[in-house]
């Protein structure tokens, strides 16, 4: 598996994890059980699933393609 796939993964599954937030949150929300303490969980939750998503952004765009200039058009080769 390449870092970029790897990355790839753990990016997915953080944004999996904060649509299951986001749904907990709504339900809890709808039934009126959404107290300060729910809250304060929920939000400590989703930062640090916004934080892998914030590493997993800075890795995928340090990542140097392989074939960078592969589909540049050259002007003096047209």
């Amino acid at each position: 598996m390449t870092n970029a796939v790897a990355i790839t993964r753990i990016a997915v599954s953080a944004q999996r994890n904060l649509h299951e937030i986001a749904c907990m949150e709504r339900f809890l929300r709808q039934r009126g059980e959404l107290d300060a303490v729910a809250v304060g969980g929920i939000r400590a939750y989703r930062a640090v699933e916004l934080a892998r998503l914030e590493v997993c952004a800075e890795h995928l765009a340090a990542l140097q393609p392989a074939n960078d200039l592969a589909f540049e058009q050259n002007p003096e080769h047209a």
